[in-house]
């Protein structure tokens, strides 16, 4: 078993880091742990925008980036730790999140955390979620990786992780909200986040023996840091990859409220259906050349902007319209 250390905090890098280990490091099992600046990550099928407060996100300079696994959407930050596990079986995998799970109880545990699994793959301290875990299968091969929140800023976790089921109808995987709390509330004295994980990676090393540990060559990071430009930092992998999706979005032109739906297929607007008559010139010629654009802001605001002739009947800004629409 490797044990692979991972000192880096660029979200984008970590998360590229983590596929390419699984499909590079193929004869070993491997343990990681490793932090991130603040950050979200959304599961492989989930749709941000419904899992997510975008304009918090972008107000804070939050990253929201989609992960190779499925589950839910996850706060990251520099107080909360994440491990992984990348197992190999004889044969291929069937799900099993119990042999994960156990060795993180078991060291909490003896720590004098009560910590236990709830449903299939959360662990919870007093009712309190600490941790969420997902998993990504490929033949006889699994890579596991959870969250644990240890001095996490609990503020900012639930202002940004606001599902938006009202607006958006859709197919993709919904995320399980949950009460959370730090699991630095549990401990007497507790040490500062990079003690903690230095102690957890020492007991699994005793714990997992006999294990090797090792860091990424130069050439590993290279292709890390290429496959992170590629896929991990694109458009169309966090956003464009969602499900395809409905958003319900209202409007007040003139006094008149005017209701629409917007379809979205592979992070593009397909088509736009009002319910109601519109009157007011220039509207509908507004929207039918959305069609085709990509439901993103900045491609959104930028047509908005070089098209001021049909904004000029609504009585409306691009901002105006931009907040609408998402």
């Amino acid at each position: 078993m490797l044990f692979i250390e991972r000192p880096w905090t660029d979200p984008f890098f970590n998360l590229a880091a983590e596929e390419y280990i699984f499909r590079s490091y193929t004869q070993d099992d491997v343990i990681m742990l490793w932090r991130n600046e603040p950050s979200v990550i959304v599961g492989k099928h989930q749709n941000p925008f419904r899992e997510i407060n975008i304009a918090f996100a972008r107000e804070n300079h939050l990253p929201v980036i989609r992960r190779i696994s499925g589950g839910g959407t996850v706060y990251h930050d520099p107080g909360n730790l994440n491990f992984t596990f990348i197992h190999t079986q004889q044969s291929n995998y069937t799900v099993d999140y119990n042999a994960f799970l156990q060795p993180v109880i078991s060291v909490l545990n003896r720590w004098n955390i009560p910590c236990e699994r709830s449903g299939k793959s959360d662990l919870f301290v007093h009712q309190r979620k600490i941790s969420g875990n997902s998993q990504h299968l490929f033949k006889n091969r699994v890579l596991h990786h959870g969250t644990l929140l240890y001095s996490t800023d609990l503020d900012k976790l639930n202002q940004v992780l606001v599902n938006n089921a009202t607006r958006y109808t859709d197919k993709s995987i919904r995320s399980n909200p949950a009460a959370v709390a730090n699991i630095s509330e549990f401990l007497n004295d507790p040490p500062p986040v990079e003690i903690f994980q230095e102690r957890l990676a020492k007991q699994w090393m005793n714990n997992f023996s006999p294990v090797r540990w090792i860091t990424l060559s130069a050439s590993d990071e290279k292709a890390i840091q290429s496959l992170s430009e590629q896929k991990y930092r694109t458009w169309e992998w966090n956003f464009g990859y969602s499900p395809p999706y409905q958003v319900s979005v209202t409007f007040t032109i003139h006094g008149k409220e005017i209701r629409a739906e917007i379809s979205v297929r592979n992070g593009i607007i397909r088509k736009i259906h009002t319910f109601e008559p519109v009157v007011v010139a220039g509207w509908m010629a507004l929207f039918r050349r959305m069609e085709g654009l990509k439901h993103e802001e900045q491609s959104l605001q930028h047509y908005l902007d070089a098209n001021p002739d049909l904004m000029a009947d609504l009585e409306m800004t691009p901002q105006d319209v931009i907040r609408k629409l998402f």
